[in-house]
């Protein structure tokens, strides 16, 4: 999701040059498939997220956590806020 507050704030509605900051407002897990994500037979992790809504504020990601093998872990949205970008010193 760190990744998709980047997207967010490059990406932003109504926002021109420089981009806005993105942080991470809330995360929500819809679906679990494991307890834990520490079991090394997991292997490599997937993160996927795509961007569902806009809007001037802030901007809602779904995202899934995949193990090496394909298999699914987790599932749920994501929050991203904006903020304005800093002016330039």
């Amino acid at each position: 999701m760190q990744a998709a507050a980047l997207h967010g704030a490059l990406h932003a509605p109504g926002v021109t040059s420089g981009g806005a900051r993105g942080r991470i407002a809330s995360l929500r897990v819809t679906a679990a498939a494991v307890e834990r994500l520490d079991d090394p037979a997991i292997g490599v992790l997937t993160v996927i997220a795509r961007r569902k809504a806009a809007a001037l504020g802030g901007l809602l990601y779904d995202f899934e956590l995949r193990a090496e093998d394909g298999r699914e872990l987790l599932r749920g949205t994501g929050t991203v806020a904006l903020l304005p970008s800093e002016p330039a010193r």
